[in-house]
């Protein structure tokens, strides 16, 4: 009688365990789309702000023309924006996929050292700190690479594996 007990407790337990993970993973899915929608509505944001400094720019440019710091403020907003919609994708393939995409974090990183690294002011800049943005670069561009060879390698082996499978025949 004891041993029917025990199994009728452990399949509560699961039962319950089983809720509770529902109720968690619907708690992340909607704390997911609420990022998404509050970063959707950054980027919107960001991009309407773009374009009226860029209106402003070309319709109150002086006859000297633009000047570099306005072109290294007009790319590095471009680039912020860049970066929020790779926010997007990275948070979109994960609630479609629910797996990290690795490749999308390091050209996420890329995108915001070659940000800084472009409007990064030369005068000024420490040495150490570039040589610091070269490594970083450097480092994501390696990674970047592995991970592209490596998906490109796992590809190609599901390739071979279904060219191993016998040919299924036509049910007409």
């Amino acid at each position: 009688m004891e041993l029917k007990e025990e199994k009728v407790m452990v399949k509560e337990v699961k039962k319950a365990q089983n809720i509770l993970l529902k109720v968690i993973v619907n708690i992340q899915l909607a704390v997911y789309l609420l990022l998404m929608l509050l970063l959707t509505c950054l980027v919107l944001l960001m991009v309407y702000e773009y374009t009226l400094y860029i209106y402003q720019l070309f319709t109150t440019t002086p006859k000297e023309g633009l000047g570099f710091d306005h072109i290294l403020a007009a790319i590095s907003s471009f680039l912020i924006i860049l970066i929020g919609l790779e926010l997007m994708d990275t948070i979109k393939s994960f609630i479609v996929t629910h797996k990290v995409n690795v490749n999308i974090f390091i050209t996420l990183a890329l995108i915001a050292v070659c940000r800084k690294l472009i409007v990064i002011d030369l005068v000024e800049a420490d040495d150490m700190d570039l040589i610091g943005l070269g490594v970083i670069i450097i480092a994501l561009a390696g990674g970047y690479y592995l991970f592209r060879k490596t998906d490109l390698a796992t590809a190609k082996d599901k390739n071979k594996d279904k060219d191993k499978l016998p040919p299924q025949e036509s049910t007409e």
